[in-house]
Parts: C-alpha cells; structure tokens; sequence
C-alpha cells in the first residue's frame, strides 16, 4: 500500500506552543511509554533521543511501527541506541514513509530535545566516564521543555542531516586509515574471555561513539562484521577498551577496524591476520 509521506510541518506540531499543556502532556505521557515509566531508572542521552524520534514520526502509525521495528533488528546488531535509532530513520525514509527534509527535521529535533549535559554536538550512553543519564521523569521534562521553547521560538533549532552523519569526513586525520605505533591494540586472545579485545589510542578517550569490523572501507552495511562492546577507558593507559564475541582468528584477515567519532568523523586500521597481535 503506498503511504503518505509525513508533512515536515507536523514534526513540531504535537510539541505544541507554550499556552496547550494538554498536547504537551500528551508528548511526555508518550516519551514514559516508550521509556518506560519506572521513575527511579535512569535514561541515556541516546535513549531518549530514540524515543523522541519514535514519538515524532507517531503521527502515521505505518511509519512509527516500521521505525521501530527497523531500530530494534539495529539495535541488535549496533547495541547503541542513537546508531541504531539513525539507521532506522534512513530505512524509513528509503520505505517511502516519511521524507527526507521531514526525517532531517525530526532527526534535528530529537537531537537537541535529549541533551542533558554541556555537550550540545554530541549524544552519550550510560556507559564509561562520558555517560550522559538522568531519571525518567526529569530527562522526559528536559525534552518537553527544549521542544517547547524550539517551538514557541525562544530557542534556535540546531539543524543537522542525516546524510552528514553516516558520511565519512574529508579530515585526513579522521577519515584515513590510521599507522600502527600510536596506541592501537588488537589483541585477538584476551585474558578476560579468550575473545578480541581491541584498545583504542588514549587520545581518543571520550570521543568515540562506537567501533565496529568491517570487510573493506568506506564502512557500509554490506561491509558490517559486528559492533564492539565498550568495556571501559580507565586501564592500559586510560585507552578505550571494546570487546567482541569472539577469538581474533575467528574474523579471518584482511578487516578493518572503524571508531566512529562522537561528532561523525572516523579513523581506521587495516588488520591484515585476525589471529595475529597487532599494536
């Protein structure tokens, strides 16, 4: 059946003007829903900015219940709430159910709604020492009140493109694959588990969204081989640690380890033997 793409006007809509607090009670009774209600959890930056893209696009329910079945399948293979939430807007913006100025808007809304930290050009998890959390009911006030204030124009929406963030960057520094001898680590055999453990430069701390394997560059969904569990950035000289399911050899040679940036960027290393020590 084909479906009518969503209006780009009504993504602000359901936020509502500052003077219509039942809509805004509308938007938080939702964010809850897809949150969860449990008022002594607490909630990611990259949780609720999923959720607030999943309470935008429920204006058509076609496009809702596809966005959200597209971000758990994600969500399973990237284990990153924002990288999976991303993904699913482009597949729903390739299934013809919601445009692509519409999705840059929600995507651009969304972004700034889940802010709860300083950091305004980047979303954190609840993990490692750049957790960005706040309890349920606080973080889904926070975003009630940016969208309201977007809204009723005492606050500038920061737009952002979704085509921009799954771009590789021309930086040299970022977008090139990376020498060896600079705090790079794969390590096919860890002691922990016996799997692959790769440890990213020091410099990196803090900065990196996520870390995944591929079969060649530029990183696409063809060339996915599996995400990385961060484990933590405090040990073997503060370096960013991310764990996979299993032994180095286990992924074959010629790979190539990709560490997305928190703002978009990449840097990669060629590994040419997984079952080889590389550093």
């Amino acid at each position: 059946m084909q479906m009518t793409p969503i209006d780009t006007a009504l993504t602000l809509e359901r936020a509502g003007p500052a003077n219509a607090p039942l809509q805004t009670e509308e938007f938080q009774e939702t964010i809850l829903e897809l949150l969860g209600a449990d008022p002594t959890r607490s909630v990611s930056e990259e949780e609720l900015f999923s959720a607030v893209v999943a309470e935008r696009l429920s204006f058509v329910k076609e496009a809702h219940d596809f966005f959200q079945e597209q971000k758990s399948h994600h969500l399973a293979i990237e284990g990153l709430h924002e990288a999976a939430a991303r993904k699913a807007l482009e597949d729903t913006v390739e299934a013809g159910l919601v445009d692509p100025e519409a999705a840059d808007e929600i995507y651009s809304l969304a972004f700034q709604a889940a802010q709860l930290d300083d950091n305004s050009d980047a979303l954190y998890d609840d993990r490692g020492t750049t957790s960005a959390v706040a309890p349920v009911p606080i973080a889904t006030l926070s975003a009630s009140d940016i969208l309201l204030r977007i809204q009723d124009g005492s606050l500038a929406l920061n737009s952002r493109s979704l085509s921009e963030v799954t771009a590789i960057s021309t930086d040299a520094s970022m977008s090139s694959t990376e020498s060896f001898g600079d705090g790079f680590l794969w390590k096919p055999v860890s002691e922990s588990d016996g799997n692959l453990v790769v440890l990213l430069p020091t410099q990196l701390r803090g900065n990196v969204e996520r870390v995944e394997l591929h079969h060649d560059l530029p990183p696409t969904r063809e060339s996915f081989v599996e995400t990385g569990r961060f484990t933590g950035d405090n040990r073997n000289g503060d370096r960013p640690h991310f764990r996979f399911d299993d032994p180095g050899r286990a992924y074959g040679n010629n790979l190539y380890v990709v560490a997305y940036g928190s703002t978009g960027e990449l840097k990669s290393w060629r590994i040419p033997h997984g079952a080889d020590r590389i550093s």
